[in-house]
């Protein structure tokens, strides 16, 4: 076997025999498609008038993927599987590229999008939409970008523009993979908390079909359901929630709500424990609150309360 050898990004590469069979090892660069007739599809950036350029990225725990670049030079889309063989049959490396163009306008988009992100945090509304807007001027479909844009609106209360970013990420598969799962959960709660509920049914319903599956997106989704007075699916989804975790006490206490807002629970009355003044009283610590328990459920204005 070869020595190992230091790849475009600064890892490792091991080659094993030729024409090479790769090991575990990472890197990202620009390849161009070696077929001189190969067609670029709309927005997808060229060196000539034939030559396309591709984004490669290989990490030690994925599959080598590529993805077209758009005139920015900005990766798009999801990335496709690509063989070894296939990359060196079809594509020639295109480093210079990667390092003069597309790398910067990476960096340039995850720099808007951080800044983006602070500005919201800060309360700037108005800042946080301006980068956002650059990010996604860069990268079209930046799913925090456009997540991001989403908070600022339902924070300021432009609601119908909040229902145009919904519509935008219900129609974008990866911004409800695990990686924004408290995306789309945090997006989800503000959605209820503004009155789309319908729409924050519908999101939450979206990400339960793409197989995320939690305590705390059903426990969200019943939050959502209650809030409409749809008692029967509240339930459902509490439920569901209990099975996953039969301890998780917001869902059983929100089920207790349910009981009592249907009629199936008398109220109670507990007698409260005397005193006892004859033993030394220890302090206990501060119980944790649910918020801090649970960050990403939806308990603001909880039925227990």
């Amino acid at each position: 076997m070869a020595d190992a050898e230091p790849d475009c990004t600064g890892g490792e590469r091991r080659r094993v025999g030729a024409p090479g069979i790769f090991l575990k090892f990472a890197f990202r660069t620009a390849v161009s498609d070696k077929r001189p007739d190969k067609p670029s599809s709309a927005g997808q950036a060229r060196l000539s008038g034939r030559d396309v350029y591709y984004y490669v990225e290989k990490s030690p725990e994925k599959a080598l993927t590529i993805r077209p670049l758009n005139v920015h030079a900005h990766p798009e889309g999801e990335g496709r599987p690509l063989t070894f063989e296939d990359l060196l049959e079809r594509y020639r490396p295109e480093p210079l590229y990667y390092y003069n163009k597309v790398k910067p306008v990476m960096e340039r988009v995850e720099g808007l999008v951080e800044a983006g992100q602070a500005s919201l945090d800060a309360g700037n509304t108005g800042r946080a939409e301006t980068l956002f807007k650059q990010a996604l001027d860069l990268d079209h479909h930046n799913v925090r970008a456009i997540f991001g844009l989403g908070f600022v609106y339902l924070r300021s209360g432009s609601l119908d523009d909040a229902r145009h970013v919904f519509r935008q990420l219900m129609l974008l598969p990866t911004a409800f993979t695990e990686e924004y799962r408290h995306l789309f959960n945090a997006f989800g709660i503000q959605m209820r908390r503004r009155g789309m509920l319908q729409d924050a049914r519908a999101f939450y319903e979206k990400a339960l079909g793409f197989g995320v599956e939690d305590e705390h997106l059903l426990f969200n989704l019943a939050r959502a359901h209650y809030a409409a007075s749809e008692f029967d699916l509240a339930r459902a989804q509490v439920e569901r929630a209990l099975n996953l975790d039969p301890e998780f006490d917001p869902a059983r206490r929100l089920l207790k709500a349910l009981d009592k807002a249907q009629d199936l629970l008398p109220e109670e009355f507990t007698e409260p424990e005397p005193e006892r003044h004859d033993l030394e009283q220890t302090p206990e610590p501060e119980p944790l609150s649910d918020a801090q328990r649970y960050p990403d459920l939806d308990l603001d204005g909880v039925p227990w309360e």
